[in-house]
C-alpha cells in the first residue's frame, strides 16, 4: 500500500491570483488537440451512457467546459472561484448554455449525487490537501458516476521543457504535483473503484517559438510562484535550446494522465 509522505504533496505557496492579465494569458495559450478532446469523449462514454449532468471542477476560462459541451449530449455546469476567469467563459458565445458557478472546490454547494460525471484538469495542485476537493467530488456523484482527473503527472511533467531548464519550476512542483500512482491511492481513499489511468502525448503547440512565447506569457502557475531571477535564467536557457533545436518535438509536445475512477452503486 502506497503511503503520503506528510508533506509530499503541500508547499507554502501553493497557489496563485487569477488577477484579469492572467487570466487573459491563460485563455490565449491554451490550445487542445483534437484528439485529446476525443480521449476524453470517449473515456465519458465507455463508462456513461453519455446524459445527464457533467460539471467541469476548476473550469477556468471554460477551455475544456466548451468542448465537451460541444460533444456531450449532456447538461454542463463549469465552476471556479476565479471570477476573472468566469467572466472570460461567460463571454464565449459558445459558452452559452453552459451553466457557470462560482465555488470553493473544498466547499461545493452542490447537493449529494447531482453529477453524473466530475471531471478536473490541472487542478489539484493548487490545493494543500487534494483529497478534500477529490472528496467532495465523490459526494456530489451519483451512484455509478465517473470522476476523471485529467493532469500532468510528476513523473512527466520533470521531464518536459518547463521544468528541465527551470530548476525553481522543479523544486515547487515536486512538493505539489502528485504522480500517477500517488492519485490513484487518492481516489481510492475517496472511495472510488475501478481505478485506472491513461497516459498520452499529445501536441501543445506548432513551434520551438510558439513554445518559448507560451513559457514567455507564463501560461502555467508554477511560473508565477518563482522568482524573477529563477525564472529569467531559465527562460534564457530555454531560447538557447529553442533557436538551437527548432525541429525538436519535445518542444511541441505535452504529456497528460487522466486518472479515473467509479463511485460504487
Amino acid at each position: 500500500m502506497l503511503t503520503l509522505a506528510k508533506d509530499s504533496l503541500k508547499t507554502d505557496a501553493v497557489t496563485i491570483t487569477y488577477n484579469r492579465q492572467i487570466a487573459r494569458n491563460y485563455e490565449c495559450d491554451r490550445k487542445i488537440e483534437p484528439k485529446r478532446l476525443d480521449d476524453l469523449v470517449k473515456l465519458i462514454f465507455e463508462h456513461t451512457a453519455g446524459e445527464g449532468r457533467i460539471l467541469d471542477l476548476g473550469c477556468g476560462t471554460g477551455v475544456f467546459t466548451t468542448l465537451l459541451a460541444g460533444r456531450l449530449p449532456m447538461a454542463v455546469t463549469g465552476a471556479d472561484n476565479s471570477e476573472e476567469m468566469l467572466a472570460i467563459a461567460r463571454s464565449k458565445p459558445e459558452g452559452r448554455g453552459i451553466a457557470w458557478h462560482k465555488e470553493d472546490a473544498v466547499k461545493l454547494s452542490y447537493e449529494n449525487e447531482s453529477f453524473d460525471v466530475v471531471f478536473m484538469s490541472n487542478l489539484l495542485h493548487h490545493f494543500n490537501n487534494p483529497l478534500d476537493i477529490i472528496q467532495q467530488c465523490a459526494r456530489v456523484l451519483k451512484p455509478g458516476g465517473l470522476l476523471l482527473n485529467h493532469f500532468g503527472a510528476l513523473e512527466d511533467i520533470i521531464k518536459d521543457p518547463d521544468h528541465k531548464f527551470f530548476e525553481k519550476a522543479s523544486e515547487l512542483d515536486v512538493r505539489r504535483t502528485p504522480a500517477r500512482i500517488q492519485m490513484e491511492y487518492l481516489l481510492k481513499s475517496a472511495g472510488l473503484s475501478g481505478i485506472s489511468s491513461d497516459k498520452n502525448t499529445y501536441k501543445l503547440c506548432n513551434s520551438a517559438a510558439e513554445r518559448v512565447k507560451m513559457v514567455e506569457s507564463k501560461y502555467i502557475s508554477v511560473f508565477h510562484l518563482m522568482d524573477q531571477m529563477s525564472f529569467q535564467r531559465g527562460l534564457s536557457r530555454l531560447r538557447r535550446y529553442a533557436e538551437a533545436n527548432q525541429f525538436d518535438p519535445w518542444l511541441r509536445e505535452i504529456t497528460v494522465t487522466t486518472t479515473f475512477g467509479i463511485k460504487p452503486n
